[in-house]
């Protein structure tokens, strides 16, 4: 083998090796984040068409606008005390096959409901190896709970970075 030839698989090997030990980084360390702010991202452009409409509307096309946008849609009203509320807002959610082992909005989340705010939470449920990502908007005396179950990204992410191992 001659030195160029030598060289030139050395250089190869080396840029090979780079981009490899960058792809395991970003994997690593990146891509759990991003995935995360584009989950955000579609929950906060769905939040805001929800927002736009009126509630007898949105009432009748809960359905439609869950199958649309993957997401699940609950309600409750405002007026109801604290564990009313919660109680109310995870028995829905259990109707949609949502059950979350932590679920709740306190005082402070309420009151920011009830002057008009949004409340934006993430409830990890470790048994299930998911996160549910959730913002909770007012709309005329009620809470509207728009949520996505995101999986957690690290098992999916230790697998495809042991395949790159293997290559």
């Amino acid at each position: 083998m001659s030195k160029l030839s030598k060289k030139l698989i050395i250089r190869i090997t080396l840029v090979l090796s780079a981009v490899f030990i960058v792809s395991l980084a970003l994997n690593t360390y990146f891509l759990p984040k991003y995935v995360l702010y584009q989950q955000k991202q579609k929950l906060a452009e769905v939040s805001s068409h929800v927002l736009s409409m009126e509630k007898k509307r949105l009432l009748e096309e809960i359905a439609e606008l869950e199958q649309t946008y993957r997401v699940t849609i609950v309600y409750a009203d405002l007026a109801e005390s604290e564990d009313q509320l919660n109680d109310r807002l995870k028995t829905r959610l259990n109707e949609k096959r949502i059950t979350l082992s932590r679920f709740w909005l306190t005082t402070d989340n309420i009151d920011t409901l009830r002057e008009g705010g949004r409340v934006n939470k993430i409830y990890d449920q470790p048994k299930l190896k998911s996160n549910f990502l959730v913002n909770f908007l007012p709309m005329e005396g009620n809470v509207v709970a728009v949520g996505e179950s995101i999986p957690y990204t690290s098992d999916t992410i230790s697998m495809v970075n042991q395949f790159n191992v293997y290559i």
